[in-house]
């Protein structure tokens, strides 16, 4: 599934799990987040 499939045009927001939205700088935030806390060996 691509980003653009899980974009909500009307409130400007991704749904990354049933009705939990995120703005596109806290999705940004997210994948940071996940990336320090799983880095690749």
């Amino acid at each position: 599934m691509g980003p653009y499939e899980t974009f909500d045009y009307i409130r400007g927001r991704y749904e990354v799990a049933t009705s939990l939205l995120k703005t596109p700088d806290e999705l940004a935030d997210t994948y940071a987040d996940w990336i320090e806390a799983y880095p690749r060996c």
